[in-house]
């Protein structure tokens, strides 16, 4: 008999001696991960069209990662017995029904397979562009005009609706490397189109770049930091001129937005370069961790129980100068594992 060759649909641009060959398509065809013919490397491609039901399986997926990934970071409501009752909640009916859903599309599919992770990229991109926004609305003191869907803050704090300078800051840092990956993945042809995508993807780089620099996040810098040095190891060129760029943006950002402020407002602002050189007193990290380092010695093998850091703090006599702040984590992942759970 003879022998029958069946092709797969690679729904992701080829790959071909480092260069990628593909278009940058819109954002529904990005969601959706359908190869953009435009090379003539598809002349090999015997794929017949996508048919309704398979097209209508691209666009569930799309929908339901775009919804359950960027919900849970946009989320402006906190009611509850505790202030994180329902972003807990939301994020964990986000991830059960994206698993579900997940699930359901890949039972019955043919070769083409519908979940594909490029729309997982665009929504983490969409989640942090948008929460970016928030956060430099409130930088600049125009979320009252936003709220409720908008947390409200003081003029000078941007964390989106994070309410946590140092998570808004990591959001950026996903976005930055979510959109890394759709500018190195999906080449745009022709220099008109190579003008309009690297302008979006230059003014998206500004966007995160300045959210990340009005949190003022230590965090956020070293982050930010890290994302340029790994884009410089073997990576493409394109990558490494736009995490470059994105730390420039940042550096700008870091130096310019506590002056423009400061003369919109006529009040001094404080940013990440005087949270560098302050010294925090009792709210600083040095002050946090020794205390946490000291619960840990009373309670080394079991810990002082999930989510009691806060109680252990509270009670406990230090022996020396106590943590003034309000204390949630020990901002120290190891420590904060070790001081609840055990060192073990």
């Amino acid at each position: 008999m003879p022998a029958t060759v069946r092709t797969t649909h690679c729904a992701e641009p080829v790959q071909c001696n480092g260069r990628r060959l593909g278009g940058l398509v819109s954002v529904p065809a990005v969601f959706i991960g359908q190869k953009h013919d435009n090379t003539a490397s598809m002349t090999n491609d015997t794929q017949r069209p996508l048919t309704m039901h398979q097209h209508g399986r691209y666009v569930v997926w799309a929908v339901l990662v775009g919804v359950t990934v960027v919900l849970p970071w946009i989320n402006p409501f906190s009611t509850g017995p505790r202030a994180n009752t329902v972003p807990l909640l939301v994020s964990g009916f986000c991830a059960l029904t994206l698993l579900v859903g997940y699930g359901l599309l890949q039972r019955g599919a043919s070769a083409r397979n519908p979940c594909q992770p490029t729309a997982v990229f665009v929504a983490w991109l969409a989640a942090a562009l948008l929460s970016s926004a928030m956060g430099l609305a409130q930088y600049f003191g125009l979320a009252d005009s936003l709220a409720p869907w908008v947390n409200v803050t003081t003029v000078g704090q941007a964390f989106g609706n994070l309410r946590q300078r140092n998570q808004f800051a990591s959001l950026t840092s996903v976005g930055l490397i979510a959109l890394l990956y759709l500018a190195r993945r999906f080449v745009p042809v022709g220099r008109a189109r190579l003008g309009l995508s690297m302008g979006l993807v230059g003014a998206a780089l500004g966007l995160l770049a300045l959210a990340n620099a009005a949190s003022a996040s230590r965090t956020g810098a070293l982050q930010w930091l890290m994302v340029t040095v790994m884009c410089w190891l073997p990576c493409q060129r394109r990558s490494r001129v736009l995490a470059s760029a994105a730390l420039l943006l940042y550096a700008l950002g870091v130096f310019l937005l506590p002056v423009v402020l400061e003369w919109l407002t006529g009040l001094p602002q404080s940013g990440l370069l005087n949270r560098l050189r302050e010294s925090a007193g009792c709210e600083s990290r040095k002050l946090l961790w020794a205390n946490v380092l000291e619960l840990i010695a009373q309670k080394p093998w079991f810990g002082w129980g999930w989510g009691e850091l806060k109680f252990a703090h509270f009670i406990y006599p230090y022996s020396g100068p106590r943590f003034c702040a309000i204390l949630d984590n020990a901002h120290n992942l190891p420590l904060h594992l070790a001081v609840e759970l055990g060192i073990p």
